[in-house]
């Protein structure tokens, strides 16, 4: 009886020792205007007793944004000193990171409304436990909207420019704009800002950064 209980006791301080880590994703909302920035929370939960990771080079973890299957941004890699090292995780939830993306994808250009998968994976060496949270990306506001705002008011807005890059015009109207957007003729874009004032009353947006918008797939 007395070697029964010695092997139960040892199984289970086996099972303990090569429990896996969890991984944890958070974002601060589930929903998100076009060139809204998120920001990317990961965090590793040990349910055990203390336990130490090697990592292969200085980056602990990645993210992917995807939209079903097809990746289309992954976090860059961190720069630096990039040896292999080791970090403690002791027993709960120790916080990795928050990473602040700009809503921006890999080739400059911005999702297209929808839904998006957000999925932050370990980079330790013998075991990668991954993570996901799902996030959408919604419509441009007409800029129609912008005469319902308030002065200091941030919105996205889309559409095409005219010939001097400064006005923004999409089916219900057009919106002058703090500065030429370099590049963007004849192509869609969207454009996000805060809503500003001229001495005379008349309002325009003054632009925080804008981009070409991603094809829906």
């Amino acid at each position: 009886m007395k070697r029964w209980a010695l092997l139960a006791t040892f199984l289970l301080l086996a099972g303990a020792a090569n429990a896996r880590l969890e991984l944890s994703v958070h974002v601060t909302r589930t929903s998100f205007d076009l060139l809204d920035a998120l920001a990317i929370s990961v965090a590793v939960d040990n349910p055990n007793g203390p336990q130490s990771l090697r990592f292969p080079s200085s980056a602990e973890y990645v993210i992917e944004v995807a939209r079903g299957s097809h990746v289309l941004w992954t976090s860059p890699t961190p720069g630096g000193e990039t040896t292999p090292h080791s970090r403690p995780f002791p027993s709960g939830l120790t916080p990795l990171g928050t990473f602040e993306w700009s809503a921006v994808l890999r080739d400059g250009s911005s999702p297209s409304p929808g839904d998006y998968t957000i999925t932050a994976r370990l980079l330790a060496d013998h075991t990668q436990p991954s993570a996901s949270a799902r996030v959408r990306f919604i419509a441009p506001l007409p800029i129609t909207a912008i005469a319902h705002l308030k002065p200091g008011d941030e919105i996205t807005v889309g559409g095409t420019v005219d010939a001097s890059l400064q006005l923004l015009t999409d089916a219900t109207g057009h919106v002058a704009l703090s500065r030429r957007l370099t590049g963007a003729a004849n192509t869609p874009v969207v454009v996000r800002g805060s809503i500003a004032t001229r001495p005379d009353g008349s309002r325009y947006l003054d632009v925080a950064r804008w981009a070409t918008v991603q094809p829906a797939s």
